[in-house]
């Protein structure tokens, strides 16, 4: 999500990737209103890091997708490609090591 700051007229001014203050708007990656204050400012590494996130988010959807054909017995995970299956597998291996991680974290906290 993308945090901005209006002006008196409701325009955005500024946008932060870090809300600044608890009470700050909350605006969609996606919404057309920060799409072309991103535009009108030239900011067009912030573009690519929210077309970025967005792609992270439909990898997560497609990845779980794909689990639930898979359990559905719709398709079979052997049918994937073979370089998709082990893709899988690895997003899989890292997700699993990651909880391992944050449950040490937790834990040590």
């Amino acid at each position: 999500m993308i945090y901005v700051q209006r002006d008196d007229q409701g325009k955005i001014t500024a946008i932060f990737l870090e809300p600044q203050y608890p009470e700050m708007e909350e605006l969609s990656s996606q919404s057309d209103e920060l799409l072309e204050f991103i535009k009108k400012c030239g900011r067009v590494e912030l573009y690519n890091q929210i077309l970025a996130e967005s792609d992270n988010a439909i990898a997560r959807v497609l990845e779980d997708l794909i689990d639930l054909l898979i359990e559905k017995k719709i398709i079979m995970a052997t049918e994937l490609p073979l370089h998709a299956q082990k893709k899988l597998q690895h997003r899989k291996m890292l997700r699993q090591e990651r909880e391992k991680i944050q449950l040490l974290v937790d834990y040590i906290v």
